[in-house]
């Protein structure tokens, strides 16, 4: 995804890495918008109009909030109170106030990007809060997911230059599956997507209250070759990619590890069925 990049070279003072960040910030933020059911905004400062926005993403997992663009525009009265809150305290910040665009009832919450002490941009989440339904546990577990990823951010601990970068064939995506992890491994939730990626492995059981290593483990018991990685990243201890095969079925896996502070207190796993990409793929090379 690209990012208004002439208020960065104009005005900003930022140090080694600190451009690159907010691009790698801009490359991953789909899966939080998508965790978030919310649009996301990344401002920046700006001399003569407050804020202008640099980028914005619209989630695939629900309808988008802002259906013109405002990439490169100044930002909005009602909301620069909020981002100079978030700027300065380099906290999250949420509106006081229901916010109304059009027939919609948003919350905004405004998010500070902070790098070794300094705060680079401020995202902003809207999310529309119309719909008078209860949200699922699905959708419960994906908003604190993202609460997690960017109260990372604010701490400098997410992004992740360790990350994977580029737009691999097969990348997992939110809506692709998702499974929690606590600090040990342990499955705390899984979507159900997740759990039928699974279940099309040979996995038969409630990932649930398991070890996901160990669940893996069980599955490739009888193969010989296995990605060296593939520990780190059921496991969620490094912010990598893997693979896994069995049965005909080949498994994209991408770990994101969550920390605060002081330690891992917990990761998110991505996977995704690619069994058919892999076949096409093979097709081509054998041709």
């Amino acid at each position: 995804m690209a990012i208004f990049t002439d208020p960065i070279r104009e005005h900003a003072d930022f140090g080694p890495g600190d451009a690159e960040w907010l691009h790698l910030l801009v490359g991953d933020w789909q899966m939080v918008a998508d965790l978030a059911f919310a649009d996301l905004a990344l401002w920046f400062p700006h001399p003569d109009h407050g804020y202008v926005a640099l980028a914005h993403v619209r989630p695939s997992t629900t309808h988008t909030v802002f259906h013109g663009d405002f990439v490169g525009e100044p930002i909005r009265q009602d909301l620069q109170p909020l981002v100079d809150k978030a700027w300065s305290s380099r906290a999250i910040e949420r509106s006081s106030e229901t916010n109304w665009s059009t027939d919609m009832a948003l919350r905004v919450e405004a998010v500070p990007m902070v790098r070794n002490g300094r705060t680079l941009a401020v995202v902003t989440t809207h999310m529309d809060l119309s719909s008078s339904r209860m949200p699922s546990r699905l959708e419960l577990t994906y908003r604190q997911c993202a609460y997690d990823l960017l109260r990372m951010g604010t701490l400098g601990l997410w992004p992740d230059f360790a990350s994977p970068t580029g737009s691999r064939r097969g990348a997992p995506r939110v809506g692709d599956g998702l499974i929690r992890l606590d600090a040990e491994g342990i499955v705390q939730y899984a979507s159900p997507n997740g759990v039928s990626a699974f279940r099309r492995l040979g996995d038969g059981e409630s990932l649930e209250g398991r070890s996901l290593a160990e669940v893996t483990a069980g599955l490739l018991k009888d193969r010989r070759l296995v990605d060296e990685t593939l520990p780190l990243v059921v496991t969620g201890r490094m912010p990598w990619r893997s693979e896994i095969e069995s049965r005909g079925v080949s498994l994209s896996l991408r770990a994101i590890p969550l920390r605060d502070e002081q330690q891992r207190f917990g990761a998110l796993v991505l996977c995704r069925d690619v069994s058919e990409l892999r076949r096409r793929e093979m097709e081509l090379v054998t041709k």
